[in-house]
């Protein structure tokens, strides 16, 4: 709800959490390469996002990662 309430601060933690309790490996990998994502566009934080899409993003999907223009 604090994402989508514009409120990325109060949601990031609330991500980790949920993140954190995923015990199906394939999932999570999925989910935090989506949640790179969110700290990329919305916490507008690239060098962490960056981290996590390589470590969890397929290459196609590691938009963090790309040289500046």
């Amino acid at each position: 709800m604090y994402d989508f309430s514009n409120k990325p601060l109060l949601a990031d933690p609330w991500y980790q959490k949920a993140l954190a309790l995923d015990t199906d490996p394939e999932r999570r990998r999925d989910d935090t390469c989506l949640y790179a994502q969110f700290v990329e566009t919305k916490l507008h934080d690239p060098k962490r996002a960056c981290a996590l899409q390589k470590a969890n993003c397929e290459p196609k999907d590691q938009a963090a990662c790309a040289q500046p223009k």
